[in-house]
């Protein structure tokens, strides 16, 4: 019998993958159905960090940009997809990204 190997790498580029298009594969059914999918039926998929028990989604929201302090469209729509992981600095724009994001959190 041969014994087959997998590298760890190629094994969660491939569980992402199928995740990805699992939870990808529900809207598209509704769209074909003449459906509109709705915010909740698309979500990143998510992975756990380490031994710590947290999850986390597999894609991230770097914030080394200006926001709306108001209304950003671009928060809510990650929020709304399930990213809830943001990269930010006291040093993204000018300080500014902080300002905006601690009333948005």
């Amino acid at each position: 019998m041969k014994k087959i190997t997998i590298h760890r790498r190629d094994f969660v580029r491939g569980t992402v993958a199928a995740g990805a298009g699992a939870t990808l594969m529900g809207a598209a059914t509704k769209e074909a159905a003449g459906m509109q999918p709705t915010p909740g039926d698309v979500k990143v998929p998510r992975k756990n960090l380490g031994n710590t028990g947290v999850t986390v989604p597999i894609l991230l929201m770097g914030c080394l940009q200006k926001f709306d302090s108001k209304y950003d469209r671009r928060l809510h729509r990650a929020f709304g997809l399930g990213v809830d992981y943001l990269d930010t600095a006291q040093g993204y724009a000018q300080g500014q990204s902080h300002k905006t994001l601690a009333p948005f959190l």
